[in-house]
C-alpha cells in the first residue's frame, strides 16, 4: 500500500478547518493548565519545554509521552495532537495519537487515526495488529479478518494475526475455521496461553471435549503468557514493547506464591499503561476482596466483563466474594457461568465443590475437586479441599496423600495452609501430626511476617 498524499492532506484540511486553522500555521489545541496534570518532575522539564517553544513538535511530543507513562491518557492526546499538527507527516504521532484514544474505550476516532498512521506507513505490524483487535471490539470482525490475512502473508507477527483471525472467525460462529487459526497460532507460539484458551472454547462449542480440556489445561499452564511483538515507538514512550503484559504475568505470578500486596499493585501498573487488560481487572476481584474492600470488587467486576464477556477468571472470582457475603446461591450462579465458560477453570470447580460438600453432596463434589487439580495440579486449595472430604468420609490414606501435595510448597500461602491442615489431623486423630503443621506453620509465619497469625497459631499450640 502506498502513502495516500493527497487523502492525507484532504484528512489535514479538514482537522484544521475543525480546529479554526488559520493562513499561516494550524490552531494548536490549547495547553492544559499545569495544575491540571499530574504531579511529576518529568511533567514538569517537559511543559516548561513547550512553554518555551510551544511551535516544536518534539517538545509538545516528549510532554505527551510524559503524561502517556502515566497514565494520563487525555491529555496525552491532545499534546501529541499539537505535535501532529506541528509535524503532520509524521507517523508516530498518528500512531501514538490512535493508542491514548483506544486506551480511553474511544474506538472509532482510534480505528481512523490507526488507519490514517497506516496510510502513511503500511509496514507497521504493531499499528496493523491494534487496528484488528480495535475493529473487532467495534463489531467489524470482516476489517480485522482482511489485516490479519494481510499480515500473515509475511514472515513476523504470525502468532497474533493468526490468533485475531481465529477471533474473528469466532465471531461468525465459524468456529472448525478459528480452530485452524489458533493451531497457527500456537505452532508459532506454543506457550499462548489466550490462544490455547479460545481454542479450548471454540473446540467445546464444537462437542470436542477432549480437545477443550487440553486446551483449557494449556491455558492454565500458560497463564498471561503471549508472543513478545517489538514495537519501537510505543516501546520508546513505556521503556519496553511489551511491558504491560509482562506486567500482567509477573503480578499472576506473585498471586500464585501468596504476594497479594505486591501482585495488587502490580495490577493495577498494568491498568495504568493499559487500562483494556480485562485480565487484571478479573483479578483485582480477588485481592480487592481480600483487602474487604466491597466497592473495588463490584468495580472490578463490571470492568472486566464490560471489556471481555467471556472472562472467566472475573465470574469465579465474583462467585468467591457472594461466597463471603453468604449469598450462596448467587455464588453457584457464578461459579457455574465461568464453567460455561470453561468446564475445566480449577478456581471455579474448586469452589462450587466447596458448595456442593456443603449441601452434603460429596460425589458431586469430589468429583469437581479431582477434576480441578487433573487441570492443574500444583493448585493447592482444591488438593486440600479433597483431602478433607476424603477425611471425613474416612478414606484417611488418600486424604494424608492430598495434605503431603498441599504441604510440600513453601510460599507465603503455606503458613495458613499447614493451620488449616492441622485442624483436619486433629479431626482424624492424629495429634502428633497436628502438632508438626503448627509448629512449621508458626515458623513460617514469623517468617513471612505474618505475626496475627502466628499469634493465632501459638495460642493454639498450648492446647498440645
Amino acid at each position: 500500500m502506498s502513502y495516500d498524499k493527497p487523502l492525507v492532506r484532504l484528512w489535514l484540511i479538514s482537522a484544521f478547518t475543525l480546529l479554526g486553522a488559520c493562513s499561516f500555521s494550524p490552531a494548536l489545541p490549547e495547553l492544559p493548565e499545569r495544575a491540571s496534570l499530574p504531579l511529576s518532575s518529568a511533567v514538569d522539564r517537559a511543559y516548561e519545554e513547550v512553554l518555551a517553544a510551544p511551535a516544536d513538535p518534539a517538545a509538545n511530543g516528549d510532554l505527551a509521552a510524559s503524561l502517556h507513562r502515566l497514565g494520563s491518557f487525555e491529555y496525552a492526546e491532545t499534546a501529541y495532537q499539537r505535535a501532529f499538527l506541528l509535524d503532520p507527516e509524521n507517523f508516530r504521532w498518528l500512531y501514538l495519537i490512535g493508542s491514548v484514544q483506544a486506551s480511553q474505550d474511544n474506538y472509532a476516532p482510534a480505528a481512523a487515526s490507526l488507519r490514517h498512521a497506516l496510510r502513511v506507513e503500511p509496514s507497521y505490524l504493531p499499528a496493523k495488529l491494534q487496528l484488528a483487535a480495535l475493529a473487532l471490539r467495534m463489531g467489524a470482525p470482516a476489517e480485522t479478518e482482511r489485516l490479519c490475512r494481510e499480515i500473515l502473508e509475511g514472515e513476523a507477527g504470525r502468532a497474533e494475526a493468526a490468533y485475531w483471525l481465529g477471533r474473528a472467525q469466532a465471531e461468525g460462529s465459524r468456529f472448525a475455521d478459528a480452530i485452524e487459526s489458533y493451531r497457527l497460532a500456537c505452532e508459532s507460539f506454543p506457550a499462548f496461553g489466550e490462544a490455547h484458551w479460545h481454542w479450548g472454547f471454540a473446540a467445546s462449542r464444537l462437542s470436542d471435549q477432549d480437545a477443550a480440556q487440553e486446551h483449557f489445561t494449556l491455558s492454565v499452564r500458560h497463564k498471561f503468557e503471549t508472543p513478545e511483538l517489538d514495537d519501537p515507538v510505543l516501546g520508546g514512550i513505556r521503556g519496553e514493547p511489551t511491558r504491560a503484559v509482562q506486567l500482567l504475568r509477573e503480578a499472576y505470578l506473585l498471586e500464585e506464591r501468596g504476594a497479594d500486596e505486591e501482585a495488587r499493585r502490580a495490577y493495577l501498573e498494568t491498568l495504568q499503561l493499559d487500562p483494556r487488560m480485562d485480565a487484571a481487572h478479573a483479578r483485582l476481584i480477588r485481592l480487592e476482596n481480600e483487602r474487604g474492600v466491597r466497592k473495588q470488587v463490584i468495580q472490578h467486576y463490571e470492568e472486566a466483563l464490560r471489556l471481555n464477556p467471556l472472562q472467566d477468571d472475573a465470574h469465579s472470582n465474583f462467585g468467591f466474594f457472594l461466597l463471603g457475603e453468604e449469598r450462596f446461591q448467587e455464588a453457584r450462579r457464578s461459579f457455574e457461568q465461568a464453567l460455561k465458560l470453561n468446564p475445566y477453570h480449577p478456581e471455579a470447580l474448586t469452589h462450587l465443590g466447596s458448595l456442593m460438600d456443603r449441601y452434603e453432596q460429596p460425589e458431586e463434589a469430589e468429583r469437581n475437586f479431582r477434576l480441578a487439580i487433573q487441570t492443574r495440579p500444583d493448585y493447592r486449595e482444591a488438593r486440600f479441599r479433597l483431602g478433607s472430604l476424603l477425611n471425613a468420609t474416612g478414606r484417611r490414606g488418600e486424604a494424608v496423600e492430598q495434605f503431603q501435595a498441599v504441604a510440600s510448597v513453601e510460599d507465603r500461602k503455606t503458613p495458613m495452609l499447614l493451620y488449616r491442615l492441622s485442624a483436619e489431623y486433629v479431626r482424624a486423630g492424629d495429634r502428633q501430626a497436628a502438632f508438626n503443621c503448627l509448629r512449621r506453620a508458626h515458623e513460617l509465619a514469623k517468617e513471612y511476617g505474618q505475626l496475627d497469625l502466628a499469634d493465632r497459631i501459638q495460642n493454639e499450640r498450648r492446647f498440645f
